[in-house]
């Protein structure tokens, strides 16, 4: 997981764009709040420690619908947060679809982590973190990460057909 935080950081650090997709599909939200089968920005990263010396990592989501949020360690109403702490990483209490959640958690809510940099109109690099959450045989999750040229399409069932028809020119 250390190789995959210094992943994030790298590409946090020079601004490349990071999506981050759910388990599952459904679009159905789970007990901790988080949509299945579902984009969300990865809008910063975050590293801290506590008063209590606990190294805190942590990733600034967007969930693109604008409401909807991580409900464990470190979410809105977690009593994790401090005021200074809130104040450091721009933390509010809002259902606004931003929130917070620890690495950790990440790793087990979401599947894969896209990381986007466009460096000219020439150029356009795309990489995709595949998260594997099982372990291999020395007891350590893998990482797949490549940085290649790809155009990446996704689209599950029919779920917008009947948008495109609506929205006829």
């Amino acid at each position: 997981m250390d190789e995959f935080w210094e992943i994030l950081k790298s590409a946090d650090r020079r601004n490349f764009t990071l999506i981050a997709s759910s388990l599952g599909e459904g679009e159905e939200e789970n007990d901790d709040g988080i949509i299945s089968g579902h984009a969300y920005s990865v809008v910063s990263i975050h590293e801290f420690v506590t008063n209590e010396n606990e190294q805190v990592r942590l990733l600034k989501l967007r969930n693109p619908w604008g409401h909807g949020e991580w409900t464990g360690d470190w979410s809105d109403e977690s009593a994790k947060w401090t005021p200074e702490l809130r104040k450091l990483v721009g933390s509010k209490v809002a259902d606004d679809g931003f929130f917070f959640i620890p690495v950790q958690d990440y790793w087990e809510e979401y599947c894969m982590t896209s990381v986007c940099a466009e460096q000219d109109d020439k150029k356009y690099f795309h990489s995709q973190a595949l998260h594997n959450f099982n372990e291999n045989e020395e007891g350590e999750h893998q990482v797949f990460f490549k940085f290649t040229f790809a155009l990446s399409v996704f689209q599950q069932g029919d779920r917008l057909g009947s948008y495109r028809l609506k929205n006829e020119y």
